[in-house]
């Protein structure tokens, strides 16, 4: 883990209220995100909660953060049972 003081994508995207964002920002972004979800997939992990407020920006580089709600799962492709459960937390920072 580690601490990330960047923008969430819900806070930068109301930068460009009433505004486009570049499209090459928003694929550049998009492929970063989708690129971490297989990453964190291929760990045997389901994030459970991708949303705009979960994923961190600095210096154009993309970081998913709070897997308070996440669940790892076996290679048999079962759900191996969370003890916790917890919602998301605004001010959250670690990210991996």
């Amino acid at each position: 883990m580690e601490y990330c003081d960047g923008l969430t994508l819900d806070k930068y995207i109301l930068q460009y209220e009433g505004k486009s964002i570049d499209r090459k920002i928003s694929y550049n972004f998009m492929s970063q995100i989708l690129k971490s979800l297989v990453k964190i997939h291929s760990s045997g992990i389901i994030h459970r909660d991708i949303k705009p407020c979960n994923i961190f920006i600095k210096n154009d580089q993309i970081k998913i953060g709070d897997f308070g709600l996440a669940t790892r799962y076996s290679n048999t492709g079962k759900l191996l049972k969370s003890k916790k459960i917890e919602g998301t937390i605004e001010d959250r920072k670690s990210v991996v």
